[in-house]
C-alpha cells in the first residue's frame, strides 16, 4: 500500500477500548490520530488516503469513519484556509463521560506514567506516536478534503517525528538597501531603483543571511573590476545576478581584480570619499 512501509506502527491504548468502547475501523483511524495528536495542541494534517491505507480501505469509507468519530465527539475539527480554499484539520478528544463508570482508573499501557487519564506523551521515552509522515508537516496541506491524490505529489517520508515549527518572519533593511543600490549605480553607471520589488527581496534576502553593506561593496567592486571592460561579461553587472544566493558569497570570496585605465574598478580614495559624501 502507498504511503505504509513496514516498520510504521500505531499504538491502541487500553482505555480506547475499554473506556471509549471503539472497534473496527473506528479504533484504527482514533490511534492512528491520536499517535499525532496526543499533546492536545497539534492536529493531524495528512492526506485521507494516508488514512484509508491504514484501515485498508477506500477513502469513502474512510471519509465515513471520520464522521463517525466526529459525531461521537472523539474528533475536533478545525478549518485551515489556504489561498482562500478550505483544509480540514482533526486532533482526537475524549468525550465528558467516556469511562464514566471507573473515573479513578488509569490505564495502563505499559509505558510508564503518562501526563492525563488516557495517556499523554508517556514520561518515560518511549515511543508512543505512530510513524509520522511529512503529511503532518506545514508544507504538505492536502488534508482530509477530498484533495486527490496525485495533486499532493510524491513526497517522502521524513525518518524521525518532526513538529511544526514557526518561521521567523524576515526583517527588512530598507535604508541599507537603498545604499547597495546607490553605490551599485555609482559605480557601474547604471540607474536601478531601490524602490524595486524584485531588487530590494534579492538585497533584503542576503542581509538576513548575515551579509553587509561592505560586503555588497566589496562584490560590487570586484566583477566591476573584472567585468567592465570586457563587452561579453559587462552586460552580467546587474543586482539579479551579483546577488543571486548561489553567485553571492563566491564572489565575496573571489580576490580583488585590480583594474587599470578604463578596465574598470575603483581606488581606496575614490571609495573613501564616496562613502562620506553619499553612504555615510
Amino acid at each position: 500500500m502507498e504511503g505504509i512501509r513496514r516498520e510504521r506502527y500505531i499504538c491502541i491504548q487500553e482505555f480506547m477500548v475499554r473506556d471509549l468502547g471503539l472497534k473496527g475501523n473506528e479504533l484504527i483511524v482514533y490511534a492512528l490520530l491520536y499517535g499525532f495528536t496526543q499533546d492536545g495542541e497539534q492536529y493531524f494534517s495528512g492526506s485521507l488516503n494516508y488514512i484509508a491505507n491504514w484501515i485498508n480501505a477506500s477513502k469513502s469509507t474512510a471519509q465515513s469513519v471520520i464522521k463517525s468519530l466526529l459525531g461521537k465527539g472523539f474528533l475536533v475539527k478545525r478549518d485551515n484556509y489556504i489561498n482562500n480554499v478550505k483544509f480540514c484539520e482533526y486532533r482526537t478528544a475524549i468525550p465528558e463521560d467516556a469511562g464514566r463508570e471507573n473515573p479513578d482508573t488509569v490505564p495502563d499501557s505499559g509505558m510508564g506514567h503518562t501526563e492525563n487519564r488516557y495517556g499523554g506523551v508517556p514520561d518515560s521515552g518511549t515511543n508512543n506516536n505512530i510513524y509520522n509522515t511529512n503529511n503532518n508537516l506545514e508544507d504538505n496541506k492536502y488534508i482530509l478534503s477530498g484533495t486527490p491524490d496525485d495533486a499532493r505529489g510524491s513526497a517522502s517520508c521524513p525518518d524521525s517525528v518532526q513538529k511544526k515549527k514557526t518561521r521567523p518572519k524576515p526583517k527588512n533593511h530598507p535604508e541599507e538597501i537603498r545604499q547597495i543600490i546607490e553605490y551599485f549605480n555609482s559605480i557601474c553607471g547604471t540607474d536601478y531603483k531601490y524602490q524595486s520589488e524584485a531588487t530590494a527581496k534579492l538585497i533584503n534576502a542576503r542581509l538576513n543571511d548575515g551579509f553587509t553593506v561592505e560586503d555588497f561593496r566589496k562584490v560590487i567592486d570586484t566583477k566591476h573590476a573584472e567585468w567592465s571592460d570586457n563587452p561579453d561579461m559587462c552586460r552580467y553587472l546587474r543586482p539579479q545576478t551579483l546577488f543571486k544566493p548561489s553567485h553571492f558569497e563566491n564572489y565575496l570570496n573571489q580576490k580583488n581584480v585590480q583594474g587599470t585605465g578604463s578596465a574598470g574598478g575603483i581606488s581606496e580614495e575614490c571609495r573613501r570619499l564616496y562613502n562620506s559624501v553619499v553612504i555615510e
